[in-house]
């Protein structure tokens, strides 16, 4: 059985130069995207802009879907993580009891990220994330 996630690559301009968010998972000590399961019913992107409320305190507004990631889980289980890439249409940045956010450049992302498959995600989209419209 697969479980299904979503997330987003929420990006802003900021002096001129994209930033992205990130999530630090501070229990397991890891970074990641703010993500989370699809609940029953709901689509990849409703949830991802639900897990994003509920995670960072934005609001967001998907612009296209980026692509998947696939992986196993702790627990050995299959996974499909399906990643937006987003803006923010409202809110304001909020750091919850156990994890911490961080805006950064995709290079720095790319190598604060802890899983390889993530970086490998955020290096072969890189050029579709940092394109101003």
């Amino acid at each position: 059985m697969i479980t299904n996630k979503a997330g987003a690559i929420v990006r802003k301009i900021e002096n001129g130069e994209v930033k992205i968010l990130l999530l630090h998972l501070i229990k397991h000590d890891y970074w990641s995207f703010p993500k989370g399961h699809c609940e029953e019913g709901e689509s990849a992107e409703e949830t991802a802009k639900r897990e994003l409320l509920e995670e960072t305190g934005l609001k967001i507004h998907p612009i296209k879907l980026l692509g998947n990631v696939n992986y196993k889980d702790v627990g050995d289980n299959d996974v499909q993580l399906l990643l937006f890439l987003g803006e923010i249409e409202a809110g304001e940045l909020k750091n919850e009891e156990g994890h911490d956010l961080a805006w950064m450049t995709v290079e720095e992302a790319i190598g604060k990220l802890t899983y390889t498959n993530l970086q490998d995600f955020l290096k072969s989209h890189k050029a579709e994330i940092i394109k101003l419209k």
